[in-house]
């Protein structure tokens, strides 16, 4: 994210992307334990919550991987 630095504080460039970001999580999380349930959300979330910083890159680069492993094959 894009900063500007004044007053030995940073914030971002444009004052609206922390707000849209931090309005949007809630409705994200709403969503999906609507569509996948408490019974299988809370486990998932417990997990995300306990991953440290190098085990979410690792999955991460993992997704990305994956996603251009199938991409051509859903181009064709």
């Amino acid at each position: 994210m894009a900063t500007n630095r004044a007053d030995d504080s940073w914030r971002p460039v444009c004052p609206t992307s922390r707000l849209n970001t931090a309005t949007r999580w809630p409705r994200s999380i709403a969503h999906l334990r609507d569509v996948l349930g408490d019974q299988t959300y809370e486990p998932l979330a417990h997990k995300g919550e306990t991953m440290t910083t190098a085990v979410m890159v690792t999955y991460a680069y993992d997704q990305i991987d994956q996603a251009r492993t199938e991409l051509p094959a859903v181009s064709k």
